[in-house]
């Protein structure tokens, strides 16, 4: 969240020039993506499961990266695969 505004701040510039973005290549994107999320982590879900067993047969879990859990949420928001 400490980098929301800049975040918006960026995409936003970035939506008022359509050749800028044109010319965004993956890597382009992913440094972005790693720039944005250089703090952020996700609690992975071994740990929680080590600290809270269960014996519950129907828990599943999906383990992510940053960028994967990014785009899988952009995803859900209608982003293109």
């Amino acid at each position: 969240m400490t980098k929301a505004e800049e975040i918006k701040e960026t995409i936003e510039n970035m939506l008022k020039n359509e050749d800028e973005i044109k010319k965004l290549t993956r890597n382009d994107v992913e440094d972005l993506f790693q720039e944005w999320f250089a703090e952020f982590e996700i609690p992975q879900p071994t740990e929680y499961f080590f600290d809270n067993p269960t014996d519950d047969s129907e828990l599943c879990t999906n383990i992510q990266s940053k960028n994967e859990f990014a785009l899988s949420c952009l995803e859900i928001f209608d982003l293109p695969k």
